[in-house]
């Protein structure tokens, strides 16, 4: 006997998923997404399609309005990936890795203006990331110049012309980009990646700052991928383990308008009185902490006795004739 039992099965709820949108379900979008951007009242989202289990060497965008969706343009290339948009203005900005934008070439950035594509000053490269000013585009990825301007992964567009910020940053590579993330906080530009400081670094106008020592890892390329921004507060998201020397797990907090750095905790240990009347202690402090041991015999005038910023430190003072002597451990800038 042969028993056939169908079932009808759903998945399971579990609270919280009402709040999901169901006017997304499959299909979906006809691309994996890698790019989502929100401009007046639309969300414009792209990445790569498939054809056949394989990637395809055409897409185009993805457009919802809040109700509907429509596709828009066609990007043609092998390979072809779309990593971001921006928005200057009335003109849209796609970057990504790709040849022709509609029937136009346009290596890796692409520019619609409301009437046509175009290529963006002769640029032509890999864009990872976009960002603006509100004025100025800028543009991070992999690549050596932008229209003919030597410029290393990261470069400048103010609608006609290429600015190369002081040459750029990092080194050419075409499988791990030097910049994989921008943003433009406060008047200043941040650039997250592989740069040579230590992965993040920022631009003020003139040339490019480390931002501390930057954050690192002890087993692998450290890479800064995503950053955001509130305020006067950074955060680096990518792979790293540590932030300025400190232990951080794959996400750091930078602000330059405060000082995490904790109080130092000094400490004066197993005094001793030698023959001779030689003072010893031993002095330990935090780790990188600066500090004056100073000495005094009437508690009103301290005289300093040695500067350092060991964590532990031996001290021996040898006064002769110096039966007693009061010391003391303190910060210094």
């Amino acid at each position: 006997m042969i028993l056939l039992i169908l079932l009808a099965c759903s998945a399971l709820a579990v609270p919280g998923d009402g709040h999901w949108d169901r006017q997304f379900r499959m299909a979906g979008t006809p691309t994996f997404n890698l790019a989502l951007r929100f401009h007046g009242n639309l969300l414009y989202t792209a990445g790569a399609s498939l054809d056949h289990g394989m990637f395809a060497t055409n897409t185009g965008l993805n457009i919802f309005d809040g109700t509907n969706w429509s596709t828009f343009g066609e990007f043609t290339g092998d390979p072809l990936v779309i990593y971001d948009f921006a928005f200057v203005g009335a003109d849209l900005y796609v970057g990504g890795v790709f040849t022709m934008a509609g029937n136009v070439p346009a290596v890796g950035l692409a520019k619609w203006n409301g009437a046509a594509w175009s290529d963006v000053g002769g640029f032509s490269g890999a864009v990872c990331t976009m960002t603006t000013d509100g004025t100025n585009l800028y543009v991070g990825g992999s690549f050596t110049n932008a229209g003919g301007l030597f410029a290393t992964n990261v470069a400048r567009w103010d609608g006609t012309n290429w600015a190369s910020l002081a040459g750029g940053v990092g080194s050419y590579d075409t499988v791990f980009p030097s910049v994989n993330v921008l943003i433009w906080r406060n008047g200043l530009l941040y650039a997250g990646g592989a740069t040579p400081a230590r992965s993040i670094a920022r631009w003020d106008g003139a040339k490019w700052e480390a931002l501390g020592s930057g954050i690192g890892n002890m087993l692998a390329s450290p890479r800064g991928n995503t950053l955001a921004a509130w305020g006067n507060d950074l955060f680096v998201g990518g792979i790293f383990e540590d932030a300025g020397g400190n232990d951080s797990g794959y996400i750091a907090h930078w602000n330059d308008q405060v000082d995490f750095t904790p109080p130092a905790t000094l400490r004066l240990l197993d005094p001793q009185m030698l023959p001779g009347n030689a003072f010893k202690f031993r002095a330990t402090a935090t780790e990188r902490a600066a500090y004056v041991i100073e000495h005094t015999a009437d508690f009103a005038t301290w005289t300093p006795l040695t500067t350092n910023s060991l964590p532990s430190l031996v001290v021996t003072d040898n006064v002769p004739g110096v039966n007693a002597r009061n010391y003391r451990m303190r910060e210094i800038p």
